[in-house]
């Protein structure tokens, strides 16, 4: 419900509108008056973005880069979640793939041609990191500072596996020992995933809900206002030249520039539900 960019923070007030404060030299904190409905706020370096429970996109702010202009051609609809960069925008679909444009200095606004089955994002200044439903991250755009060495594993990542709109479940790959529950199945959530893996009379792996799935196909309730934002937000995140992942364990793992210890994770950190990357440091959240 809350964001912080360069020099500008915003906010979404009890109405669903989006509020803004602080340096205004790009029109920053200027909101759309007619900004109603909106679930989600990002604010990138110097532009603001807001994400509306129709899956719309409304960006506002420093546009030298078109990081602020919806073009036609982005297909910018049944969008999921948000994030901005320093001169770029990222919005993921709900079907899993990423759109991204603005700057493209480092190739950050370049989505690589096989990402797919993403379900959370987060761009950094110049380099991009996603999330994908297998618990494999991509990271692309600038690679200084190892940024592109992941160092983590697919069964290491906290995340819960989402569904499409028409409510068919990602497959688990593998094949079950034979066992009606799960038994051999590759990884298909974290330890408090709301999702099972079922054997078939063919000892074949699926991933199934545990309870009743909600208005886009994920396990649990969640209000109709933000049905469209993801449970896998803050699960990873991206600061100028570090990134983050939170474990399946509930550590946390950090990687990328650490000039001033911003990815060193502080010893016995544990419990942690949140993360975020800024500049030159790093904020976690303990349960």
């Amino acid at each position: 419900l809350i964001s912080a960019g360069g020099f500008h923070n915003l906010a979404i007030n009890s109405d669903q509108e989006g509020i803004a404060w602080g340096r205004n030299n790009d029109g920053e904190i200027n909101v759309p008056e007619d900004l109603t409905n909106v679930i989600k706020v990002d604010a990138g370096e110097y532009h603001s973005i807001a994400l509306k429970s129709d899956g719309t996109v409304v960006v506002w702010g420093e546009n030298d880069y078109g990081q602020s202009t919806i073009f036609d051609s982005l297909d910018l609809t049944d969008i999921i979640d948000i994030s901005g960069g320093q001169d770029h925008t990222l919005a993921l679909k709900s079907d899993g793939t990423v759109i991204a444009w603005g700057h493209n200095n480092e190739f950050q606004a370049t989505v690589p041609s096989d990402l797919e089955d993403v379900i959370a994002i987060s761009a950094g200044r110049d380099h991009n990191l996603a999330l994908k439903s297998d618990g494999t991250l991509v990271s692309w755009g600038y690679n200084g500072y190892d940024l592109d060495v992941l160092p983590v594993i697919p069964n290491e990542l906290a995340f819960s596996i989402p569904c499409d709109l028409n409510g068919n479940f990602y497959d688990c790959s593998g094949v079950c020992a034979g066992n009606s529950e799960y038994d051999g199945c590759y990884f298909c959530g974290g330890p408090s995933s709301e999702y099972v893996c079922e054997c078939d009379e063919n000892s074949s792996c699926s991933v199934d809900c545990a309870g009743e799935t909600n208005c886009l196909g994920l396990c649990g309730q969640v209000s109709d206002d933000v049905c469209l934002a993801q449970d896998n937000t803050n699960l990873i995140a991206s600061g100028a030249y570090h990134s983050f992942a939170i474990k399946s364990d509930n550590t946390l793992v950090g990687w990328g520039r650490n000039n001033e210890g911003e990815s060193t994770i502080p010893e016995g950190l544990t419990d942690i539900i949140d993360v975020a990357g800024g500049r030159h440091h790093a904020l976690s959240l303990k349960s």
